[in-house]
C-alpha cells in the first residue's frame, strides 16, 4: 500500500513538473525592432534613414532534472536503449549574435574644383565605410548671412564630386558634405564637411575703342549688372612686333577709361575683367578681350621739291610703323583719287596741266593680322605757272652788294642765297619785294642767287632758281661813306634801307616819286625836320593835297620827305611809273613807325 501510494505521488509530480518547463521556453522574450526617422532640414529630397537595434535575448528557466519513477510524455519518447524511466533532455534556445555598428569617417579633401557664373563644381576624397553622400547647400544673403542648408543631391559611394548648375552670378555659395553607411538594417553618419564658393560675375559683352589722336583713345565696355567693379588690363606691342604679357593696368568702377601717351602705329590689347565682391569674398571673370592700334601720325613735312608747267614733285618725312604711303590728288572743285600706293617717300607727278592748282594728301598704311590701319593725313597745296626768274640787275657801293629784278608772275616771295668760298648755297634772306642790300662784306665777286616761290598755306611752292655775280665796290657813294645809323632809298628797286649801328634794321619797299619831273631828288641828304603827326598840304600842276600823317621825316627844303601813306594798299614794284608821290618816299605804316623811333634830325639820307 504505502509503496502504491508513493507511485502515484511520483507521478503527479512527473506530471506537474514537465508542462511548466514548456511553457518557460516557448515564452522567450523577444525585442522588436526599433526605427529611427532621419528627416532633412528642409524637405528637399527627404529621405526616411531606420536605424536598427538588437538586444540580447532572455535566457529560459533552466529545465528540472526528471526523476527515475517519471514517465515521459509522447513527445519526450526515448530512443530504443533509453529506458522507460529516464527524463529527456530538454532542448537549448536559439540566438541572435550582437551587430556592431559602423560610423564612416568624415569626408576629407574637399575642395572646389571648378567655378563659372552659373556653376559650381566641388570635389572630396572617398570616405572609409561609406555607402552614400549627402550635399546640402547654403546661400549667403544680402546682409552677409547664409541661409539655412538645403539638400541638393544624394550620391553613391563611388562619386566624389557633383556640379551644381543654374545658380546665380557673383553669388556665395556654402556646401555641405555628410558621408552615410547604410548596411545590416542601421544608418550612421559621418560629421560634415563645410566648403565655401563664389560664382563669377559673368563677362561684359562688348568691348570697343574710339581714336582720339595717334596717341590717345577711349575704351568703352557694356556693363554687368553683377560686378562690382572692373580690372582693365593691356599688353603692349614691343619693337619686334609682338605683344607683351597682360599687366594690370587700371581699376574702376566705370565703364570706360581714357588711354593718353601712346605711341603712334601701335598694337594695344585690353582685357576687361569683372569682379564680383560679397563681403570678404571676391571673385572675377576670365576677361574679354579687345585688340586695336593706334593711328599712324601724319607725315611731319611734306613738301614741293621741284615744279615746272609739266610736273610736281613732291616728298614727305617717313611715319613710325608706315609701311607704305597712300597719295592723293585733286583739283580745283573735284574729289580726293588715289593717285599712288608707294613704299618711297617722294613722288614726281606728270599728270598735270600749266597754271592749275593742286592739292595733294598723304597718308602712311600699315597690315597687322591681315587688316589695314590708315594713319593720319597731311595736306599739300601746290600749283604750277610760277614762270622762271627773269635777269638780276646788280649794282655795289660801299663793300655792299644791291640785287633787283623784275616781279615773277605768280611768286608771293623770294629766297636770296649766296655761294661763298665753301661752294655751297646759304639761304641769306627771304623778301617779298624784287630787291636785296646786302650788310657788308668782304673779297671781290661774289655769286648770288634768287629763287621764286608762291606759299600756299605753310608750305611753299617754288619756281627755278637764277644766279648773277656781284663785283663788290668799296669806294664812296656820292663822296661819302657813311657810318652809324643812316638811310638808302633805291629808286630803281623801290626799296628804301635803314642802318643802325651799321647794321641793316629795316627793309622795306617803298613808292618814290612820279618817273618824270617828280622824281625823288637823287643825292646825299640830311633830315631836317622829325614830327608826329604832320600836316602836308601843298599843290602841283593844278592838284592840291592837304592831309595829315602820322610819321614824318623831311629831308629836302623843298618838302620831300619820308612818311606813312595810309591811303595806298601796295608799295614797290612799278607803281612809280605813272603812280607815283608828289617826291617823297611813300612807306608802309609798320616800317615808318620803326624807323621813327631810331632817326634823328641830321641823319643821312641817300638817294640813287
Amino acid at each position: 500500500m504505502k509503496k502504491f501510494i508513493a507511485f502515484v505521488l511520483s507521478a503527479m509530480i512527473i506530471s506537474s513538473v514537465v508542462p511548466f518547463s514548456v511553457t518557460a521556453f516557448a515564452a522567450e522574450s523577444k525585442k522588436a525592432a526599433v526605427s529611427e526617422t532621419v528627416e532633412d532640414s528642409f524637405g528637399l529630397n527627404s529621405q526616411e534613414l531606420v536605424v536598427m537595434s538588437t538586444t540580447e535575448p532572455v535566457e529560459t528557466t533552466a529545465p528540472v532534472e526528471p526523476t527515475e519513477t517519471q514517465t515521459p510524455t509522447e513527445t519526450q519518447k526515448p530512443t530504443e536503449t533509453q529506458k522507460p524511466t529516464d527524463a529527456p533532455k530538454p532542448t537549448q534556445p536559439h540566438t541572435v549574435a550582437p551587430v556592431k555598428k559602423i560610423t564612416p569617417k568624415k569626408v576629407t579633401s574637399l575642395k572646389v574644383n571648378s567655378v563659372s557664373a552659373s556653376a559650381v563644381k566641388i570635389q572630396w576624397k572617398p570616405s572609409a565605410n561609406a555607402t552614400s553622400y549627402l550635399v546640402q547647400c547654403a546661400v549667403m544673403n544680402s546682409k552677409g548671412k547664409f541661409s539655412g542648408y538645403t539638400n541638393i543631391k544624394t550620391v553613391g559611394a563611388q562619386v566624389k564630386s557633383i556640379k551644381n548648375t543654374g545658380l546665380a552670378p557673383a553669388t556665395v555659395y556654402r556646401y555641405r558634405v555628410y558621408a552615410y553607411r547604410n548596411a545590416d538594417g542601421y544608418t550612421t553618419r559621418s560629421g560634415d564637411a563645410v566648403v565655401t564658393a563664389m560664382t563669377k560675375p559673368g563677362e561684359v559683352k562688348k568691348v570697343i575703342s574710339k581714336d582720339k589722336s595717334d596717341k590717345a583713345l577711349t575704351l568703352n565696355w557694356s556693363k554687368n549688372k553683377a560686378a562690382a567693379k572692373y580690372y582693365v588690363y593691356r599688353a603692349v606691342e614691343n619693337s619686334k612686333g609682338k605683344l607683351s604679357a597682360f599687366k594690370l593696368h587700371k581699376k574702376t568702377k566705370k565703364t570706360s577709361i581714357n588711354e593718353s601717351g601712346l605711341k603712334s602705329g601701335t598694337v594695344y590689347s585690353y582685357k576687361v575683367v569683372s569682379v564680383g565682391k560679397k563681403g570678404k569674398y571676391t571673385t572675377k571673370s576670365n576677361g574679354k578681350s579687345h585688340k586695336t592700334m593706334t593711328k599712324l601720325s601724319s607725315p611731319e613735312k611734306f613738301v614741293t621739291k621741284g615744279v615746272s608747267s609739266k610736273r610736281i614733285t613732291i616728298a614727305w618725312s617717313g611715319v613710325r610703323k608706315a609701311q607704305k604711303y597712300e597719295l592723293y590728288k585733286r583739283s580745283e572743285s573735284s574729289d580726293f583719287k588715289l593717285i599712288a600706293t608707294v613704299k618711297k617717300r617722294t613722288y614726281t607727278d606728270k599728270n598735270i596741266t600749266a597754271g592749275k592748282d593742286y592739292v595733294y594728301k598723304i597718308r602712311g598704311i600699315r597690315v597687322y593680322n591681315k587688316k589695314k590701319y590708315t594713319g593720319l593725313e597731311k595736306l599739300l597745296s601746290s600749283a604750277t605757272g610760277i614762270k622762271d626768274m627773269g635777269k638780276i640787275n646788280t649794282y655795289s657801293f660801299l663793300s655792299k652788294a644791291l640785287l633787283a629784278w623784275s616781279p615773277v608772275e605768280g611768286a608771293t616771295g623770294y629766297e636770296v642765297y649766296v655761294k661763298r668760298n665753301s661752294g655751297k648755297w646759304d639761304k641769306v634772306d627771304d623778301v617779298v619785294n624784287c630787291a636785296y642790300l646786302s650788310n657788308k662784306v668782304s673779297g671781290k665777286v661774289y655769286k648770288f642767287a634768287v629763287k621764286p616761290y608762291k606759299r600756299i598755306g605753310n608750305d611753299k611752292l617754288y619756281g627755278k632758281l637764277a644766279a648773277a655775280k656781284v663785283k663788290i665796290k668799296t669806294g664812296t657813294l656820292y663822296g661819302n661813306s657813311p657810318r652809324g645809323t643812316w638811310v638808302e632809298v633805291s629808286t630803281s628797286t623801290q626799296m628804301m634801307f635803314m642802318y643802325v649801328n651799321n647794321k641793316l634794321y629795316v627793309s622795306t619797299p617803298v613808292v618814290t616819286g612820279n618817273i618824270g619831273d617828280r622824281a625823288t631828288t637823287k643825292g646825299v641828304h640830311h633830315v631836317i625836320s622829325k614830327k608826329s603827326p604832320a600836316r602836308l598840304h601843298g599843290s602841283y600842276g593844278g592838284s592840291s593835297w592837304d592831309t595829315t600823317v602820322s610819321y614824318w621825316l623831311g629831308f629836302t627844303s623843298d618838302g620831300q620827305g619820308i612818311h606813312d601813306a595810309s591811303w595806298r594798299s601796295a608799295f614797290g614794284g612799278n607803281i612809280y611809273k605813272g603812280n607815283g608821290s608828289h617826291g617823297c618816299v611813300n612807306t608802309p605804316t609798320a616800317a615808318i613807325r620803326k624807323m621813327f623811333g631810331k632817326a634823328y634830325v641830321g641823319m643821312p639820307v641817300i638817294v640813287y
